[in-house]
């Protein structure tokens, strides 16, 4: 227990009920709650309850109180915090067994009692009080507030509370240790200091161990609003591309554009109400156990040793359910949405259909062996998307062999952070301006994706075609690439080596005396190394890449159309 008076700032909030903000007194008794180990006034708590239950007016957590609020006991701790300051501000003070209820002069530091003039005098000719310390209110200004003693008796047999019954967990008095307590009917009782010094360690440990708590949640929190962020600038981004496309269309574009925007606010809504949900469930507790540990820390540090020991036998629960209390949290690492101006090129006949909103989820997963420690492995998931046919585009090649030619075009959304994307013009520097980090960007080297997944139905066949132009802005290093196109199994797979799945890159070859040539592999196979252009700034090259796929051989291959 410390020996200098709270500060002013402590010592105001201490006295202030935390729902109203108005000061404690004979119509506003304070009630602590168990729930966030602050103390509420009583007409809050009114205000709060209905049918038997009590909802806490600061965090929202519902208690069973069958009886009205008054049959919450009151804080006499904060009673004493109140009585201090009507001492120090020259209040009135009622006299305490005054029947006229006049105004206290005097306090009995022995009985712990107020007195007016008449009760003083009377107090002063018993035999029992000549030894009795009284001090005059006046005098008493600006004293400790240790200095307050209060004198705890029992309720039933009004003698001294000096013992603790650790059956029961309340204090009680010697009479009570003979009879409501006695140890023959298997009650344990200790003295208040012994009990006291146990209980200490208990609840210094659980405080510590909020503050832990408490540090871990300020990480978490820090986490789930940079994953807010995400999700608001992939929304940001989403619709900044919407926009971008769209004013490019004609007249016949403005429904469309409105349908587009529309499925933006739905995908990235339900991203942002779960990440916020999560933050909002870590922010709570992060500020109960905040505002409890200080508070904690404080009514401790200004409570008589009976004080503190009734603090912590009534607290000790709520500190643990705290501690064992877990927030929301996500299954995602980042998440939002991407916009795809898919088949925008055809616009006169596609224009029902135009642009696609995408769901890019980024999900951790275990790292493989081949990835280096520092680096993080995501799984990244494409939400499926309803991609109308387009009859001129997917045109059947060969009716028996039933080949179809589905249209693609690059995502340049999911552009990396070394590569520049305009239209089908791929080049090897890095954008200016960058694309922003929104949440839903493909971080790999030299990657892009297309606008629409390769999947393949049971005995299907598929000529899938990539029209690009890449140019060498940069001449690069040796077995360094421009770009490459990736068959994998998931998007991210592309980030890294490539045993299985096919490859075709624009590389600096180390068998072509350096010159930049196409490389085809397919699972870890090099089928494919001829040379396009000198390795020079300046170079580019078109290059109409056509991949067939089939579902039912279960064989695939590649060629360079021109």
């Amino acid at each position: 227990m410390s020996d200098t008076p709270p500060s002013p700032t402590i010592r105001n909030t201490l006295i202030k009920c935390p729902a109203c903000l108005r000061l404690f007194d004979e119509s506003r008794v304070p009630h602590r709650l168990a729930c966030c180990l602050r103390s509420v006034c009583e007409l809050c708590l009114k205000d709060h309850y209905a049918e038997g239950t009590l909802q806490c007016p600061l965090c929202r957590q519902r208690h069973h109180l069958p009886n009205d609020v008054g049959s919450l006991p009151p804080d006499t701790l904060v009673q004493k915090f109140m009585e201090e300051r009507k001492v120090r501000t020259g209040s009135r003070l009622p006299c305490t067994d005054c029947p006229d209820n006049h105004e206290a002069e005097f306090r009995c530091e022995d009985c712990c009692v107020y007195l007016c003039k008449e009760c003083h005098t009377a107090h002063a000719r018993s035999k029992f009080n000549l030894k009795h310390k009284v001090n005059v209110l006046e005098k008493l200004r600006g004293r400790n507030l240790n200095e307050f003693r209060v004198r705890h008796k029992c309720s039933e047999h009004h003698l001294s509370q000096d013992f603790f019954c650790k059956t029961c967990d309340v204090v009680i008095c010697m009479s009570c240790s003979f009879d409501a307590h006695d140890k023959n009917n298997g009650h344990t009782v200790v003295t208040v200091e012994d009990a006291r010094a146990a209980k200490a360690l208990v609840i210094e440990d659980n405080l510590t161990k909020l503050e832990e708590k408490a540090l871990n949640l300020g990480k978490k929190v820090g986490m789930l609003e940079k994953n807010v962020d995400r999700v608001v600038t992939a929304r940001q981004e989403a619709r900044r591309t919407i926009l971008a496309t769209f004013d490019k269309l004609l007249e016949e574009l403005r429904l469309r554009k409105a349908v587009i925007l529309s499925d933006v606010e739905d995908k990235s809504n339900r991203f942002l109400m779960q990440a916020e949900d999560a933050l909002e469930s870590n922010r709570i507790l992060l500020n109960r156990i905040g505002s409890s540990i200080p508070h904690m820390r404080e009514l401790r540090s200004q409570a008589d040793k009976t004080e503190d020991l009734q603090l912590m036998a009534s607290s000790a629960a709520s500190l643990t359910a705290m501690l064992e209390e877990t927030p929301l949290h996500l299954d995602f690492a980042r998440s939002g949405v991407s916009f795809v101006p898919a088949n925008s090129s055809q616009l006169i006949s596609t224009i029902q259909i135009t642009g696609l909103v995408r769901s890019v989820v980024f999900s951790p997963i275990e790292k493989p062996r081949h990835v280096e420690e520092a680096d993080m492995y995501n799984v990244i998931s494409l939400k499926p998307v309803e991609i109308p046919q387009v009859t001129f585009e997917d045109a059947y090649i060969g009716a028996k062999a039933g080949v179809f030619s589905p249209y693609l075009e690059w995502d340049p959304s999911t552009v990396s952070s070394d590569v520049t994307v305009s239209g089908t013009l791929v080049t090897n520097v890095i954008p200016k301006p960058p694309s922003r980090d929104a949440g839903s960007r493909l971080k790999a080297y030299r990657h892009v994706m297309t606008s629409k997944p390769v999947t393949l139905a049971p005995c299907q066949c598929a000529l899938y075609q990539l029209k690009v132009r890449f140019s060498v802005n940069e001449a690069p290093k040796e077995n360094n690439m421009i770009f490459e196109t990736a068959l994998t199994s998931k998007p991210v797979d592309a980030n890294w080596f490539k045993s299985t799945g096919l490859s075709v890159c624009v590389v600096v070859c180390e068998n072509h005396e350096g010159q930049l040539c196409l490389k085809v592999i397919y699972d870890g196979k090099i089928l494919t190394d001829e040379p396009l252009i000198e390795n020079e700034a300046g170079e580019s090259r078109d290059l109409l890449l056509c991949v067939v796929l089939d579902n039912d051989k279960k064989k695939n291959a590649c060629r360079r159309c021109r």
